[in-house]
């Protein structure tokens, strides 16, 4: 058919002549800077204008709350449990009876050493009055006194030792724990109780190296708890050595905690504020990488493109805090993955119209 044969060769035809613009075709010039499109108009990209603000730098602590001291309630004389006057989680003041001991024969040698030292005392006396009147040798006076403080001794040994059958609060704190039953015996150094001071509460945990070399006793943080609570508080502790598996150094921190609502053992991460300084505020979203792979942003100055190189200094939950950038700047905020540096653009502010 000669219709047949006609559009065939037309068809060929058509595939040399595409085939011989890709074989041997001259190449497509690469567009140029000002990257123009279809309708010859420069690209346009979305900018904001910033200004740096003062920023405080912060450090996170990662650490755990604990007691500012707590210490175990433990006898020191043997006895049976006569009565627990502070069971677990009682307030104690100090000074306040936690454990009470029998008393036994105890109370019997007290007034026995008491009537003892009675008698000394009439006897120094005496003899005192009998020696300047010189009815008394020397050593009759002395013999005398030395009586009466060996009674006066013995008197205050027998009070101590009532005195130990009583168990007592060291500080103010909570009863955490308790050790015994009415009825149980103790010896010599066994606990009774545990007792904890929560207030003012620690947190303590460890940084590195690096991060140490900002951080100062008084500085002020913030700390976010596992319990969803948030306290404010005050760096009071940094270890000057390191320790020597880990290269990291101790930080305490304490917070006022006068309802004792924070407890020992919560995990806790502190926000630290260390030194101030200028910084932008931006959506990590504008964030690049330059061709060696440095964090920055793409910024427009007099209509041309250029990469900045940026230190992010901190975050939070709405955008990151960066340094680096000129007082005023103008950032790519959409568009910026469609340009490269040197390349003029049309600047249009958020906002504003295409």
């Amino acid at each position: 058919n000669k219709n047949v044969a006609i559009g065939g060769l037309i068809g060929i035809a058509a595939a040399a002549w595409v085939a011989s613009g890709v074989i041997g075709g001259k190449p497509k010039l690469p567009a140029s800077k000002e990257q123009k499109s279809a309708s010859g108009e420069i690209q346009r990209v979305t900018v904001a204008t910033l200004k740096a603000e003062p920023h405080m730098v912060e450090l996170v602590v990662h650490g755990r709350t604990q007691a500012i001291r707590q210490v175990q309630i433990r006898t020191e004389t043997n006895g049976q449990v006569a009565q627990i006057v502070a069971d677990k989680g009682t307030l104690a003041k100090e000074g306040d009876i936690l454990c009470q001991l029998r008393a036994d024969a105890r109370e019997a040698q007290l007034a026995q050493a008491k009537a003892k030292l009675d008698q000394a005392t009439l006897e120094w006396n005496a003899a005192q009055s009998l020696g300047k009147k010189g009815y008394n040798s020397a050593t009759q006076v002395a013999t005398s006194k030395a009586n009466f403080d060996a009674a006066t001794a013995a008197a205050r040994a027998a009070e101590i030792e009532l005195e130990r059958t009583k168990l007592r609060a060291p500080f103010n704190g909570i009863v955490d724990n308790r050790y015994v039953n009415v009825g149980d015996y103790m010896r010599s150094g066994d606990p009774c109780e545990m007792i904890v001071d929560l207030d003012p509460i620690l947190i303590v945990g460890s940084v590195s190296e690096a991060e140490v070399v900002g951080l100062e006793v008084g500085n002020s943080g913030r700390a976010h708890l596992a319990t969803g609570e948030e306290i404010d508080g005050r760096v009071r502790f940094v270890a000057k050595s390191a320790e020597a598996s880990t290269r990291t150094f101790s930080v305490e921190i304490e917070a006022p905690n006068p309802d004792h609502a924070v407890r020992d053992g919560l995990t806790a991460d502190v926000r630290i504020g260390t030194r101030q300084l200028l910084a932008h505020h931006i959506s990590p979203a504008i964030l690049t990488l330059d061709e060696a792979g440095k964090v920055g942003v793409r910024v427009v100055e007099n209509g041309i493109v250029h990469f900045r190189a940026v230190q992010i200094v901190s975050d939070d939950p709405t955008g990151v805090w960066v340094a680096g950038l000129p007082e005023t700047v103008t950032v790519i905020t959409i568009g910026q993955e469609f340009v490269s540096e040197g390349q003029h653009v049309m600047a249009v502010p958020a906002g504003g119209k295409s």
